[in-house]
């Protein structure tokens, strides 16, 4: 899917999809002597590479230009054609090469070394494998508009083509000639050429659903066989047996016996769209199938009646995915229109689990009750609600319907449907309200109950353990008569929570025994759970709906999305301790709010709307900070709770989109913070580069920075009189006064056991204890003395650090030792700072001191500071008349008072703050 470069966000993944349109391709590699089969699936502008003996996925190619239409492979390199390129992948990871063609690429055909392409004009064009460059290219004719193509065993520089007209024609690419027309033709356009393992014999598909066993060399039909729906794929058996498989555009699939020229049998609906594949594995009766529905098959045809048994099933949502829920960390659960529920893992791409279909009883009791599954089958699933409290004793998801009054249960340890559907006996009871639907669910933070409005303006609380009815929210206590359905009795009724249909239900972040319900009638409801009565409202003053409703669980916000008839939709944030909207996004040019959700830490509130934008806010800053524009209105979203990833869902994809936040793993991020009108469109992408619009910094330890116009933040350092850290991670730093005690402690306890066997190669002589090496003969003596000479120099050395700190004298090179002690490891550090002679002391606390009067990485200032302190402290407490002891106890009392000056105000501020935010805590505001 199409989209634009986003500053906040990165794409990490795409969960969910199998395979695509595209017809896949097979091939076989050796290594080690051993073969294996893989399968290469092109899908949107990717390339998956799938073992064929288990379909686990192996690898997946970098993003090609565009949408890959069709693949071929050799044993080693794989060819895939992206539009008008055709990218040379050797490992399906890298692209290593593109190939450049004119026009959009239709078909491809692997032949020996030479490389057929068919582009969307009907060219032909042969390509060197070898070399990569264009041996010939023969134009097509508008009258002959090619549909399929094969090369037929044995039949040199000759490729078979087959024409929407149901016209077939020889080719022969070597000599830019048609050598042969077949006047054996059906009106029908030709749809599959398979070559059979015979030769000279073509499988044909037609689109009015017709298959011919040709002869090519006699131009005359073997046999003949017929489907329902046009033919979309043909396979032929070539393990010996005389059995082809045959593939419609609406799943079905039949085996023919060709010997005896009928049909063997027919599974339908084996797919639930256009069967694209069947391929068979050379010398083996296994069979692949793939399909648009995004499934792919291994089947077995291991039977005494030729039928194929079914293997390994790889699939996903045949349908776009309509809602979905992360369940934990890495884990996420989507519903999609097909009516399935399924489980995905963002960081292993091979988990794919398939929770079931929702129905009104389990397929073992409807077919005990000789009911088809279509009769039970509910609606597609179209919000889910999700709670981890009580996941390992009972069911802790609720799942609403389309259009249908039934809620179900689910449980994601066991990965199935619960055990309860949830409805009221008032639906079965009154007929006015069959027609009525539920249109929001929620569960309790503690995970006990579960809750769900309804069109009518009921709303309801369940017990998600026995599922039994606990009891009615209704704004009033006044009972009302109505006539039952059945015999006219009139019964008594309790009142609804909303005079119009309840769009939304939530829990707040910081009370969980305060229900929030939303209405189409504009009014916010908050109602205490244990007893049912309503505790507070808020009304909107003009004629505003509220369309969907959501909950910081990192706070006290609730963000609503509003329509108003003639307006464009808005965004209020109303904080639920004091009952007040306190940030209102009105300005933005959205029709419709389609998905709203907040980050995981509260920072920002996001939204989607119909034309394909979606639009960040940081909530403090009340400022537009970024935009993604997609090929696709994006649908629902949700972040995990730790805030790495977004998910997101778009319109009529079967796909879930994977986002990395680059806020938790870049050090820093630049934004800006665009008008609230600012339109991002795909033809000025990159002219929005210019766009002069204020910029703030995201630092990665959370901080909320000022936004100022015109101006970039580069370094931490704002202003001289500001005092800042160093922006290393406490590992760099934090451990240095302590690393002494660190390695004592990583000490091996026992000591190193001797050694039984030693090498042959080396010199040693028995004793009483085990072996001794032999120490090798010195030639004399004057050669022992220089290398005892030798290490008494170096145990006299100073060090690079030492002899750069000497020599310092001013600011500026003080600073740059600095740096260069700066950017050391922990133990080189601590190594350096031992090593210091007593003279070089006073040069490094000037160095410190320097550091201190330029406010500049006071942490590290602070952590080198400690540990010289320690591991000098008795040179320092050591009482004499030199001249280094002077110095050292001059540098001394100017960094106490340099010290004093720095942290005291902001010390105090600290403080102030603190007590502030504690009283603002605790207090009843």
């Amino acid at each position: 899917m199409r989209r634009a470069e986003s500053d906040l966000f990165s794409p990490y993944s795409t969960l969910g999809v199998v395979c695509s349109g595209a017809r896949p391709c097979f091939r076989i590699t050796v290594a080690n002597h051993l073969r294996s089969g893989s399968l290469i699936v092109p899908i949107d502008n990717f390339v998956y590479h799938y073992t064929a003996s288990k379909l686990r996925l192996v690898a997946i190619s970098d993003p090609l230009p565009a949408i890959v239409s069709c693949v071929i492979a050799t044993p080693s390199c794989i060819y895939a054609a992206a539009g008008s390129v055709i990218c040379i992948l050797p490992t399906c990871r890298h692209i290593q090469k593109t190939i450049p063609l004119q026009e959009p690429v239709k078909f491809m055909e692997l032949i020996g070394n030479l490389m057929i392409v068919v582009d969307v004009k009907n060219d032909v064009i042969v390509l060197d494998l070898e070399t990569h460059e264009k041996m010939t290219h023969i134009e097509g004719s508008e009258d002959f508009e090619i549909t399929a193509i094969v090369h037929p065993s044995t039949y040199i520089n000759k490729l078979l083509l087959g024409a929407k007209d149901g016209r077939m024609r020889i080719l022969n690419f070597k000599t830019c000639r048609v050598v042969y027309e077949f006047q054996s033709v059906i009106p029908s356009p030709v749809t599959v050429l398979s070559q059979t393992p015979a030769i000279d014999v073509i499988g044909v598909g037609h689109a009015n659903g017709q298959i011919r066993v040709l002869n090519i060399r006699e131009d005359e039909p073997i046999c003949q066989f017929k489907h329902d729906a046009a033919i979309t794929a043909i396979g032929f058996r070539n393990d010996g047996e005389p059995y082809m498989t045959s593939g419609d555009a609406l799943g079905n699939l039949a085996v023919w016996d060709l010997e005896k020229r009928q049909l063997v049998g027919k599974i339908t609906n084996v797919h639930k769209d256009t069967i694209t594949g069947l391929i068979f594995v050379p010398g083996e009766p296994i069979m692949i199938s793939s399909s648009s529905d995004n499934s792919l098959r291994t089947w077995i045809l291991d039977g005494i009646d030729g039928m194929p048994r079914q293997l390994v099933i790889l699939e996903g949502h045949s349908a776009g995915v309509s809602t979905l829920a992360f369940s934990s960390k890495s884990q996420v659960v989507s519903a999609g229109f097909d009516g399935s529920v399924r489980k995905h893992d963002i960081n292993l791409m091979t988990m794919r689990q398939k929770l079931g279909t929702a129905g009104l009883m389990s397929k073992k009791d409807a077919k005990k009750k000789n009911l088809p599954e279509e009769k039970i089958r509910l609606e597609p699933i179209t919000e889910i609600a999700i709670g981890w409290q009580r996941e390992a004793v009972w069911d802790n998801a609720l799942c609403r319907h389309q259009d249908s009054l039934t809620v179900t249960t689910w449980t994601t340890r066991k990965d199935k449907k619960g055990t309860h559907n949830l409805l009221h006996e008032r639906f079965k009871r009154e007929g006015r309200l069959r027609s009525a639907s539920a249109t929001a669910i929620c569960l309790s933070t503690c995970g006990n109950f579960g809750f769900i409005g309804y069109s009518t303006g009921h709303l309801d609380q369940y017990n998600i353990q026995s599922g039994r009815f606990i009891r009615t929210f209704t704004e009033e206590k006044e009972e009302k008569e109505v006539p039952s359905g059945k015999n006219g009795n009139k019964v008594m009724e309790m009142g609804t929570a909303h005079s119009e249909p309840i769009s939304g239900l939530v829990f707040s972040g910081n009370c969980s025994s305060e229900l929030i319900s939303a209405g189409k009638d504009g009014v916010l409801r908050f109602w205490d759970i244990r007893t049912g009565k309503k505790k507070n409202q808020i009304k909107s003053k003009s004629s505003k709906q509220i369309e969907k409703i959501v909950a910081c669980q990192a706070n006290s916000l609730i963000a609503m999305a509003c329509s108003e008839p003639g307006h464009n939709d808005s965004i209020v944030l109303i904080d639920c301790l004091t009952k007040r909207a306190v940030r209102v996004f009105n300005k933005i040019p959205a029709k419709k709010i389609t998905a709203l959700c907040f980050s995981s830490d509260g920072q920002w509130i996001l939204a989607a709307d119909n034309e394909r934008f979606i639009r960040i806010f940081d909530i403090s800053t009340s400022r537009m900070v970024d935009m993604i524009l997609f090929g696709k209105p994006c649908i629902g979203m949700a972040f995990n709770p730790t805030g790495e990833f977004l998910s997101t869902l778009h319109e009529d994809e079967r796909a879930i989109f994977i986002w990395a936040n680059k806020s938790q793993f870049a050090t820093r991020i630049s934004l800006r913070s665009y008008p609230y009108d600012f339109i991002r469109k795909w033809e000025n992408l990159d002219e929005d580069l210019d766009i002069e619009v204020p910029r703030v910094v995201i630092d990665s330890d959370g901080d909320d920075d000022d936004i100022h116009d015109d101006v970039i933040f580069e370094g931490p350092s704002m202003d001289a009189a500001h005092l800042t850290y160093s922006g290393l991670p406490p590992s760099r730093w934090e451990n240095l006064p302590e690393i002494g005690l660190i390695k004592e402690r990583n000490k091996p306890i026992e000591p190193p056991r001797k050694t039984k066997q030693v090498p042959f190669f080396l010199a040693a002589s028995a004793t009483m204890t085990g072996f001794e090496f032999d120490a090798p003969k010195l030639e004399n003596e004057s050669e022992q003395r220089k290398r005892i000479n030798a290490k008494r120099n170096l145990l006299e050395l100073e060090t690079n650090f030492t002899q750069k700190l000497k020599k310092a004298e001013t600011k500026f090179e003080f600073l740059a030792v600095f740096d260069s002690i700066k950017s050391m490891s922990v133990s080189s550090i601590d190594y350096e700072i031992r090593s210091l002679p007593h003279s070089a002391l006073p040069k490094f606390l000037q160095m410190l001191l320097e550091m201190l009067k330029e406010r500049r990485d006071f942490d590290i200032v602070q952590s080198l500071m400690a540990s010289a302190v320690k591991i000098h402290r008795s040179e320092l407490w050591e009482e004499q008349d030199d001249e280094d002891s002077k110095a050292l106890t001059r540098i001394l009392e100017e960094i106490e008072i340099e010290q004093e000056k720095v942290w005291s105000p902001f010390e105090n501020l600290l403080g102030q703050n603190a007590t502030l935010i504690q009283w603002v805590k605790n207090a009843l505001l």
